[in-house]
C-alpha cells in the first residue's frame, strides 16, 4: 500500500466507503446451500418410508444421501471470504465501521436464535455442533481479516492460502476430531480447519472480473458440484476419508464452480423468487433447528407422515418471519451505526488500516 493509500487527512465520506457491484446469483446460490442444511437436518423419511413399501424406503435413502450439508457449509464459507474482501481488495482503509457492521450483522440474529432456541428444548450446546459453529468461524474470519490482508500483501493470497491448506490438512490428519468430523467444540480447531476455504473466497476476489461461460457449461460444473459432495458424504461414512480432510478438497472445486458460476449471472439472471428467498437464507441457517421442533410442539398427535411433510414448509415460515422480525432490522442497526461511524472519519477520525 502506498503512501496516498495511507493517507486518512479529511477526505469525503464517499472514499472511505468501498463499492462493491452487485453479483446476480449470489443470493439464489446462499437460498440453496441453507436449505441443503435444513434438510439435511430435517429427520430422516426413512420410518415413514418403511411403512409405505420397499420402494419407497430405496427412494428415501436416496433423497437423504443426496444431501450433504456439511459440504453447503463449505460453499458459505468462500463465499463469505469473497464477499468480505472484495470490496477492500484495492488496499482500501478498513475503520471502526466495517467491525460494528460486521458484528451487528450476524451476531443479533445469532443471539436471538440462542434465546429462542431453548424454549423448544433446543440446549445452545447442541446449536454448536449443528450450526453455530460456523458462524463463531464466521467471526473469527472477520477480526482476523485486516491481519489476514495484511500477510497477504507481503506473501500474496495464492501462498496465504496454500499455507493455511498444509496447516489445516496436517492437523486434521495428525490430530483427527472424533469420527472425523469437520466440526467439534473446539472454535479454534474449526476455525484452523475452516480458514483455508475462507480464504479461497479472498483469492476469489482477486480474480474479478469473471468470464462468462455457456449455459451448458455452467450446468456440468453445477453437476461436477453435486457429484462430489454426495462422494464426500459417502466416503465419510463408509471409508477412512473424512469430512475434516475431504471437504477441504471439494473446496478447491467450489473455487472454480463459483468462479465461472458469478460470471454467468452477469449475462443469465436467476429466477428472481431463489434470487430473494436468498436474502433470508441467513435467519434460514441460525434457526432452522428451533423452527423444525415447532411442529412437534404444535401438532404433537398429528401422524408421523404428515409431520415430516409439513416439517420444511412450516421451518421456512418461521425462518421468514424471523427474519423481518430480527434479520432486517438488524441490517438496519449495522447500516446506520456504520454510516454513522464513516461519519466520525470524516470528521478526522483515522481508520484503522
Amino acid at each position: 500500500m502506498g503512501p496516498a493509500a495511507r493517507t486518512y487527512s479529511i477526505r469525503k465520506e464517499s472514499e472511505l466507503v468501498p463499492h462493491t457491484k452487485r453479483f446476480a446469483g449470489l443470493d439464489a446460490i446462499r437460498f440453496v446451500c441453507a436449505y441443503a442444511v435444513t434438510s439435511a437436518h430435517n429427520p430422516s423419511s426413512l420410518a415413514f418410508a418403511r411403512e409405505l413399501g420397499p420402494t419407497a424406503e430405496v427412494i428415501a435413502k436416496i433423497l437423504r444421501d443426496s444431501v450433504n450439508g456439511p459440504a453447503a457449509v463449505i460453499v458459505f464459507f468462500i463465499i463469505s471470504g469473497f464477499c468480505i474482501h472484495l470490496p477492500y481488495r484495492a488496499g482500501q482503509p478498513i475503520g471502526i465501521d466495517y467491525f460494528v457492521r460486521r458484528y451487528l450483522r450476524i451476531g443479533i440474529p445469532l443471539c436471538a436464535a440462542l434465546l429462542i432456541s431453548p424454549l423448544v428444548g433446543i440446549p445452545a450446546g447442541d446449536l454448536v455442533k449443528s450450526v453455530l459453529w460456523s458462524l463463531y468461524c464466521e467471526l473469527v474470519y472477520y477480526s482476523i481479516y485486516p491481519l489476514l490482508r495484511g500477510a497477504a500483501t507481503r506473501v500474496g493470497w495464492l501462498t496465504l492460502t496454500a499455507l493455511a491448506f498444509l496447516l489445516a490438512f496436517s492437523w486434521a490428519i495428525v490430530w483427527p476430531s472424533p469420527w472425523g468430523s469437520y466440526t467439534t467444540a473446539n472454535v479454534f480447531r474449526d476455525s484452523v480447519i475452516g480458514l483455508p476455504c475462507w480464504l479461497m473466497g479472498c483469492l476469489l476476489a482477486e480474480r474479478e472480473p469473471f468470464r462468462v461461460p455457456s449455459t451448458r457449461g455452467i450446468w456440468l460444473w453445477r453437476g461436477a458440484v453435486f457429484i462430489a459432495s454426495v462422494s464426500t458424504l459417502e466416503l465419510h461414512f463408509h471409508t477412512r476419508v473424512r469430512f475434516a480432510v475431504s471437504l477441504n478438497v471439494f473446496a478447491i472445486l467450489v473455487f472454480f464452480w463459483l468462479s465461472r458460476e458469478l460470471g454467468y449471472g452477469q449475462k443469465h439472471l436467476p429466477w428472481s423468487w431463489l434470487e430473494r428467498a436468498g436474502a433470508w437464507s441467513y435467519s434460514l441457517y441460525v434457526l432452522h433447528p428451533a423452527a423444525g421442533r415447532l411442529q412437534s410442539f404444535l401438532f404433537p398427535s398429528w401422524p408421523l407422515g404428515v409431520t415430516w411433510l409439513l416439517r420444511i414448509p412450516l421451518t421456512l415460515l418461521t425462518c421468514y418471519a424471523f427474519y423481518r422480525a430480527v434479520e432486517k432490522p438488524s441490517h438496519r442497526l449495522a447500516r446506520a451505526a456504520a454510516n454513522a461511524l464513516r461519519s466520525s472519519d470524516v470528521a478526522g477520525v483515522p481508520p484503522l488500516a
